[in-house]
């Protein structure tokens, strides 16, 4: 991912994947939304968190493929990332 290299910066990341949410084409059970989830945990964006959650809660996200608390689980593994200091600083 190019944010995780540094070749992208991580607040126009967060920027695209916050307005993705809106603008995601379909608005509905698709595995976009997978990888749209899996991209804002991987980055530790815990100020997304409430976006993913009304992916989940939407029906955007299968729940047979993919819990919020597994969600929540990648979320904390990414805040935690060393990748995040040595790509910032």
């Amino acid at each position: 991912m190019v944010t995780v290299r540094g070749e992208l910066d991580r607040v126009v990341a967060g920027r695209f994947l916050r307005d993705a949410f809106m603008e995601l084409r379909p608005q509905r059970q698709n595995y976009v939304w997978v990888g749209w989830q899996s991209a804002i945990a991987m980055l530790g964006m815990s100020d997304l968190n409430i976006l993913v959650k009304k992916a989940f809660d939407r029906g955007f996200i299968d729940s047979q493929v993919l819990g919020f608390e597994h969600f929540e689980e990648d979320l904390k593994t990414g805040d935690r990332a060393s990748w995040r200091t040595t790509a910032s600083g």
